[in-house]
């Protein structure tokens, strides 16, 4: 809601993201999340994109405030931004509660994938030498070569590898 009516006024103003940025002291990309819905401004950084806008505040919470004491006003503004930025951190919060259980499980497979690499390749059963030759020599019995393909391997250890250390970044990340 505040989204869209901030880019609707300031795109009717003619302003980029950068002018309007500049005119109330923040950095661009401040006015791109307030734009995207990914924060919003508080009340006083509020009333001074409505004076830039040259937009009453009501129109940028797009609600139509009764006219009434300017204190009044302020007041309900303050208790809408309050609820919209209790939505936002209760989002924010599914969200990393998400990435976290998507972290999790990334190096948990990550994990069972390396067990079983480790288990498919036998080297946990003897030493990784060349290929071992199973059946008789003295008649006609089949021969069976076992060995590693050791690109196959290191491509997949290093996939299981990433996939550990890309969960540990998110997991990191999530603490914060």
């Amino acid at each position: 809601m505040i989204q869209e009516n901030l880019k609707a006024q300031r795109l009717k103003k003619g302003l980029s993201q950068e002018e309007l940025a500049a005119q109330i002291h923040v950095v661009r990309q401040t006015v791109s999340k307030w734009e995207k819905g990914l924060s919003v401004p508080d009340a006083q950084t509020l009333i001074q994109i409505a004076q830039v806008l040259e937009t009453p505040v009501s129109a940028l919470l797009g609600e139509k405030i009764p006219e009434e004491k300017e204190e009044e006003k302020l007041q309900i503004m303050a208790e809408k931004l309050e609820r919209i930025n209790a939505c936002l951190a209760e989002r924010t919060s599914r969200i990393r509660r998400v990435t976290r259980v998507v972290a999790i499980v990334a190096i948990l497979l990550a994990a069972a994938g390396i067990v079983l690499l480790l288990l498919t390749t036998g080297l946990l059963h003897r030493p990784p030498y060349g290929p071992n030759v199973i059946g008789g020599t003295d008649e006609a019995t089949g021969i069976f070569v076992t060995g590693t393909n050791w690109l196959a391997f290191g491509v997949k250890m290093a996939a299981c590898v990433g996939a550990m250390v890309a969960g540990g970044i998110l997991l990191y990340r999530t603490r914060r």
